[in-house]
């Protein structure tokens, strides 16, 4: 899984990517879950 965790001092995106082992997604989704929620970018948007 791969989501945006910060951004740059130029203003670009920095993201993690997440593996796990077989089988093992619940792992993935919750620990996605917890980084999401630590980020200072969660409630960042496109300006359009």
């Amino acid at each position: 899984m791969s989501l945006r965790f910060g951004t740059s001092g130029e203003g670009l995106p920095i993201g993690v990517q997440l593996v796990s082992r077989w089988f093992a997604e619940s792992t993935v989704l919750h620990l996605a879950s917890l980084l999401e929620s630590a980020s200072d970018v969660r409630h960042r948007h496109p300006e359009l």
